[in-house]
């Protein structure tokens, strides 16, 4: 991680806690943006049925099949989905307009009540922009082991928004975090929501996919 600012003043206990934050998918329509940047990956691929990566494209992201080893590590899967993410502009403007009109409010908001601003003050912050697009076609064995992100080099004032872009009933991706040493508890997260949390410090974990569904 290149050019990362100096490590900001501890961050308050609002932004260091767990929290569920609920938006409305017709104003920040992340997940259709998604599928769409998926068909234009299938398309570079060869398109639908001839593609290396995807075997089939549905209505629903829980629909897409990719081809079996396409999200091995170094695969043609994951260059190419990493440079749609990267280039799609309509994702990104998405992406942006989320981040300005609700996470960045949700942040302020958490700081006002810290007592950290006041009404009127002005406050930088920093995104990954773009941002971590991960996808698991099931039936998977593979899980994302528990760890924290320190243990990768990342800063204590950062804070986490994970979001699931599939149904959970479906598709069932749930980040587990650890609330109280040894003890983790689902976020219990669903499409339409995204979870807050300290990465950093809080050790977290997604289990396998055990479904046909993809998330």
């Amino acid at each position: 991680r290149r050019h990362v600012p100096p490590d900001p003043d501890p961050l308050p206990g609002g932004m260091t806690g767990e929290a569920v934050l609920r938006y409305e998918e017709a104003e920040h329509p992340l997940a259709k943006r998604v599928l769409e940047m998926l068909r234009l990956a299938a398309l570079r691929g060869g398109g639908e049925g001839k593609s290396a990566v995807f075997e089939a494209l549905g209505d629903a992201l829980e629909d897409v099949k990719l081809a079996a080893g396409s999200l091995a590590k170094g695969s043609d899967a994951q260059d190419t989905l990493a440079g749609i993410v990267e280039a799609d502009e309509r994702f990104l403007k998405a992406f942006d307009d989320f981040v300005d009109s609700f996470i960045l409010p949700h942040l302020k908001g958490v700081l006002s009540e810290a007592g950290r601003t006041r009404e009127g003050d002005k406050v930088k912050f920093y995104v990954q922009r773009p941002p971590t697009l991960r996808i698991q076609p099931g039936p998977s064995p593979k899980y994302v082991r528990a760890h924290n992100d320190g243990e990768y080099g990342h800063q204590p004032g950062e804070v986490n928004f994970w979001m699931p872009l599939t149904d959970a009933a479906r598709a069932m991706a749930t980040l587990w975090v650890e609330v109280e040493p040894g003890f983790y508890q689902s976020m219990g997260s669903t499409k339409g929501e995204v979870v807050r949390f300290h990465g950093t410090s809080k050790k977290h974990y997604v289990p396998s996919n055990p479904t046909n569904s993809s998330r």
